[in-house]
């Protein structure tokens, strides 16, 4: 095939903006009924924090012009948790609380829940433990009794077999029922306990992480596995003063609370090491990409998300700049309460910040003169690098290799290359990473593509760099083969592989010119016929088929990328002429990609057919004026062929 030419554009840029405002009332009159009924993250009462040195006296006028009454207060903190008064819903009474004297923040109290994807008790090989380099690290450290890891979680299971030894009941507390029994009533802090630190070597159940080391029981979540933001920090703070080193967070909320954020910083500042999961939405819809749950969220602590046993992101682990590390979260066979079945196999970012809290109390334990940061360091440092070359939104620094952090081990290959074919396996839909023409100047991406198949990409930018995105066919040795370019674009690229087609194909994100961040969802049709309707790079990727949640169709694709490119103020753009009409989905109201339009073309020595898309879209000024505030840049190109 001929090289593709060089297009030039002529673009017409028009900046849309709507600005909606409602207003907002402050006084204390009551709310109405509609109003009244907590959001479905919210408890309905409202939690406090008191500045240094104030007394309560501007609160309980407050409190007792509105109603409201005291349920619970913490001196450590200076936190008092209220009882709404009649009629106010709980963001009211948190505005009118904010403004008494003394008071230093009012919110609405959250409740958290325990992050984890429950699977069936099926799979009884912890592929974990020798991925991330356990046996190794074993040799250096099995981890020492004077380290505390508190378990902030359901419970644990006093009368598991390979717990024995294990618990500090005596520094263990029951936030739920106020009492000093935190026996597990749910199940998965009794997992998380056991990947942890279940005795290892003795004939029983699993091995451990860290088996010399000491768990505190801090229960803060039901029956159910659910709890309080304040509950939570009511545990962390008790697990700090109480001696902790390491304080294992498998839960989560995706609202801030300043009262988590507190308690962290709070525990932090006693030297503990704070591991918190980073959720499992992800794969839900309604999920915003990038953002990541609290208190994995908070700077100071420690975000980790999740991988399978291929070393891919795990499809529910929620990924962002605030993620640290990742580690084992797919089908993790751990300890369950005896009286449910003594094991089971679960899946979660809650599994996967167990391992990585093992990993931090082994090196707690083999260097117990260093702080807290000290150790964390040494595992960021350490961690295997996975997907792009260095720190990305995907996986943090990497996979957490307590053998490496410990000096044991053989470490990892170098990482290949991203800046040349063959480039790195595709990860799952989206990829989110950043170019910079003057210092890296190319992503690639390889995946396999199976005879009929369909690729079709969509590149956003973000920043003021002029970004390129194309695919290389298989018989390219590098991105400067020109003549192996099956289909070049600044937006879309789409290529179906034709009968002698089938083989490794190459995605080649250019930065020409300035840098930025880039986004490139990707879905791979499979071929008519296809029983499986599977696709991605033969070394475990999944095509991002499932993180849309469309099964291959092409309606379900087109649908979430809506949805995405309105959340992401994408850049749009009209082949051909300006008065090109514009087009939607069945069914949908957002903007999308397009079907064909153009051409259909076929080059000799191809393996495929090629077809040019192109973008169109009419704004939805109800919805719009139904979200409040947005702002659409939409560009109209010309292109001279």
């Amino acid at each position: 095939m001929a090289a593709v030419r060089r297009r030039w554009s002529t673009t017409i840029a028009t900046v849309l903006t709507v600005l909606v405002a409602a207003s907002v009332t402050m006084s204390a009159s009551p709310a109405s009924s509609s109003q009244i009924a907590a959001t479905s993250h919210q408890t309905g009462r409202v939690v406090v924090g008191l500045r240094p040195g104030a007394s309560r006296n501007g609160l309980d006028r407050a409190l007792k012009r509105v109603g409201g009454r005291v349920v619970r207060k913490e001196s450590r903190t200076r936190v008092v948790v209220v009882d709404r008064g009649a009629g106010f819903s709980a963001d009211a009474m948190a505005r009118v609380l904010e403004g008494a004297d003394g008071v230093r923040y009012a919110e609405p109290e959250h409740r958290v829940r325990a992050l984890l994807d429950p699977n069936d008790p099926a799979y009884y090989l912890q592929w974990g433990l020798s991925r991330i380099g356990a046996p190794a690290a074993w040799d250096v450290q099995r981890g020492s009794a004077t380290v505390s890891v508190a378990i902030v979680d359901s419970g644990v299971d006093y009368d598991h077999p390979d717990l024995v030894g294990r618990l500090d009941t005596a520094d263990a507390y029951d936030f739920i029922d106020g009492d000093t029994d935190a026996r597990d009533g749910f199940g998965h802090g009794t997992h998380v306990a056991g990947i942890i630190a279940a005795n290892t070597d003795n004939g029983v159940d699993v091995a451990g992480m860290a088996d010399g080391c000491t768990l505190m029981p801090v229960r803060v979540l039901d029956s159910v596995g659910n709890g309080t933001d304040e509950g939570v920090a009511q545990g962390i703070v008790w697990a700090a003063d109480h001696g902790a080193d390491v304080i294992n967070l498998a839960l989560g909320t995706p609202e801030p609370s300043t009262v988590l954020q507190d308690a962290c910083d709070y525990a932090i500042a006693r030297d503990c090491v704070v591991v918190a999961a980073s959720g499992n939405s992800a794969a839900q819809a309604g999920w915003v990409p990038g953002q990541i749950q609290y208190p994995a969220a908070y700077a100071p602590v420690l975000a980790v998300g999740a991988i399978d046993s291929g070393a891919l992101r795990a499809s529910f682990s929620e990924w962002g700049s605030a993620l640290d590390v990742v580690a084992p979260g797919v089908g993790i066979m751990s300890l369950y309460p005896v009286a449910r079945g003594e094991l089971k196999t679960l899946s979660g970012t809650s599994m996967a910040t167990a391992y990585v809290s093992g990993a931090v109390a082994l090196v707690r334990s083999q260097h117990a003169d260093w702080t807290a940061a000290e150790a964390l360091d040494r595992l960021t440092s350490t961690a295997e690098d996975l997907g792009a070359v260095g720190k990305d939104y995907q996986f943090g620094d990497g996979l957490v290799r307590p053998d490496l952090a410990l000096g044991a081990g053989a470490p990892p290959a170098e990482p290949p290359s991203d800046d040349d074919i063959p480039g790195l396996a595709a990860p799952r839909s989206p990829i989110v990473e950043s170019l910079d023409s003057r210092t890296d100047e190319h992503d690639v991406y390889r995946l396999t593509l199976k005879a009929g198949d369909t690729l079709t990409a969509w590149l956003t930018v973000q920043g003021s760099g002029l970004f390129e995105m194309s695919l290389y066919s298989p018989a390219a040795s590098s991105v400067f083969d020109t003549d192996e370019i099956l289909d070049s674009s600044r937006d879309t690229v789409s290529y179906t592989v034709g009968d002698d087609g089938a083989g490794t194909y190459y995605l080649d994100i250019a930065a020409q010119l300035g840098s930025g961040q880039y986004r490139v969802d990707w879905i791979i049709d499979p071929a008519a016929g296809s029983s499986d309707g599977s696709d991605g790079d033969e070394e475990g990727g999944d095509g991002g088929a499932a993180d849309f949640g469309g099964g291959g169709s092409n309606a379900g694709t087109v649908r979430a990328l809506a949805s995405s490119l309105w959340r992401n103020q994408h850049i749009l753009e009209l082949d051909g002429t300006p008065e090109a009409p514009a087009e939607e989905a069945s069914g949908t109201s957002a903007p999308v990609a397009d079907s064909a339009q153009a051409q259909s073309l076929t080059g000799s020595g191809t393996a495929g057919s090629l077809q040019k898309r192109s973008r169109a879209f009419e704004p939805a000024v109800a919805l719009f004026a139904a979200l409040g505030i947005w702002r659409t840049r939409v560009r109209v190109t010309t292109r001279r062929r």
